[in-house]
């Protein structure tokens, strides 16, 4: 219901109809918008201390004149198409006005993922990093929500001042849960609202104007954009086979000033092939030698299948350089926004210092709930099922497109050790493949959007982990449809 601040106007018209001009002109002044709901006759004829039908006079004047609508047994509302059918009203127009004059002097632009979030078609397929949420235990993660407000309701929902890296239930957990998993014990946590944050986080503390960072030339987009809105220069490490190659990266620093080194060697993204540990021995070498932070990326830890998960880069960071980055989204859930930084103690407080900048406060509640539940087994019982069911995809999806490959013999791809998609070679420029599928109104995620240099190339992404077998044999048939017939 909308407020209505009525003035009657001073003049020799009948009560009635200075009621019904003063409603159409909040109207027109935009102070009623189409849609709003309008005071009860009893309220509106109390608030101006009239007889009830004077104002029901009023407002059947209104109707008749098409400002206003009333339905059986409901509240007057604002026509949606006022009288004339173009109607606009005088605040409209004048925002209308205000808008074409003013030619805003933007510091930096702030959405600059726009483009990689954003299809031309109405859907992707088979989108690659999803989880699947209908596999997520709701009703489990229900009760630990439950817990936290029924149990601690005073310290989760007030400021949590002196938290700045985090609920203090769930940073014992995390550790807990990292010493274990991960073999991370020397390192200082701070809680994020997802890794994007914690990317962000880093470019502040790290990169600026004229400064630079090294990133693999095929990468994480959204990765860059953080570090570019920082007004760093990015450094494209070129990748073969194998992925990131440390002689490339020893050449960037040999000519430039390198602030910082992102890599993402588990699962390296979008390629999902394991960076071997030579490689990582050599990058981590050169880093260590210049003084080089080194920001790993480590997303989709728990979704490794062939042997043992190898341990992070953090966990043998002799030098203390390395910041190490993950999140809950993949194995959780995206909306439950719980992501984490393990970081060299040094580094504590001048990354603490600019979270406390963007946002004072914790989403303690979710936290809290959490950490009650990382104390249950059915944490682990969550993510022991999602691994299975997710190797069974990734082995159901390597079916399918060998199956493909023995009728198109340009494709080929590397069954990954982990991760939760394919990078697929199709055998010719991908950007020829999307432009078939967009015209059948379908997405496909090719080579050129996780490219530095926004270089085309054959290779598409697909993801498996958030699809059925039959919904992955149908967006391989859609795949297959895309080629034509040999």
């Amino acid at each position: 219901m909308k407020i209505m601040n009525i003035i009657l106007s001073e003049n020799d018209k009948p009560l009635y109809l200075k009621i019904a001009d003063a409603v159409r002109q909040l109207i027109i002044d935009g102070n009623l918008c189409s849609g709003d709901r309008l005071m009860s006759t009893r309220q509106l004829a109390a608030q101006l201390d009239v007889n009830r039908n004077t104002v029901i006079n009023a407002l059947a004047e209104l109707v008749a004149e098409g400002w206003i609508i009333a339905s059986e047994r409901s509240a007057y509302r604002v026509n949606e198409v006022l009288p004339d059918g173009f109607f606009r009203t005088a605040q409209e127009h004048q925002f209308k006005k205000f808008a074409v004059k003013t030619d805003w002097d933007l510091g930096r632009e702030g959405d600059l993922m726009a483009g990689f979030f954003n299809t031309p078609a109405s859907r992707v397929l088979l989108d690659s990093s999803s989880p699947d949420l209908r596999h997520f235990p709701i009703n489990e993660f229900k009760s630990c929500m439950v817990e936290a407000l029924t149990f601690s309701p005073q310290k989760i929902l007030g400021y949590a001042r002196g938290q700045s890296q985090g609920h203090p239930p769930l940073i014992s957990a995390l550790e807990t849960y990292l010493r274990r998993y991960r073999s991370i014990s020397d390192h200082e946590l701070i809680v994020t609202q997802g890794s994007q944050e914690a990317l962000f986080l880093c470019a502040q503390t790290f990169l600026g104007p004229g400064r630079n960072a090294a990133v693999p030339e095929l990468s994480y987009p959204p990765a860059w954009e953080a570090f570019r809105a920082s007004g760093a220069r990015l450094m494209g490490i070129k990748s073969d086979s194998a992925g990131v190659d440390p002689d490339s990266l020893a050449s960037i620093v040999k000519k430039q000033n390198i602030h910082m080194i992102y890599l993402t060697p588990l699962h390296q993204f979008p390629i999902s092939k394991k960076l071997s540990q030579n490689r990582r021995n050599h990058i981590y070498a050169i880093a260590a030698q210049h003084g080089i932070p080194i920001v790993e990326d480590d997303y989709d830890h728990e979704f490794h299948y062939e042997t043992s998960t190898p341990i992070p880069m953090a966990s043998r960071d002799s030098a203390q350089i390395v910041i190490y980055i993950s999140t809950f989204s993949k194995i959780l859930c995206p909306g439950i926004r719980i992501g984490f930084m393990a970081v060299p103690n040094v580094l504590l407080e001048p990354l603490a210092g600019f979270r406390r900048i963007m946002n004072l406060q914790q989403t303690t509640l979710t936290q809290d709930a959490v950490a009650r539940w990382m104390q249950r087994p059915g944490f682990e019982k969550h993510l022991y099922a999602m691994r299975q069911l997710y190797q069974e995809r990734r082995d159901y999806m390597i079916q399918g497109l060998n199956t493909i490959k023995a009728t198109r013999p340009g494709l080929d791809f590397h069954p990954p050790e982990g991760g939760m998609a394919i990078w697929l070679d199709t055998g010719e420029n991908s950007a020829n493949l999307v432009k078939r599928a967009l015209k059948q109104g379908i997405a496909i995620q090719q080579e050129r959007i996780f490219h530095l240099q926004n270089q085309p190339g054959p290779h598409i992404r697909l993801g498996f982990s958030a699809y059925s077998k039959k919904e992955i044999k149908q967006g391989l048939g859609q795949l297959r449809a895309l080629w034509p017939a040999s």
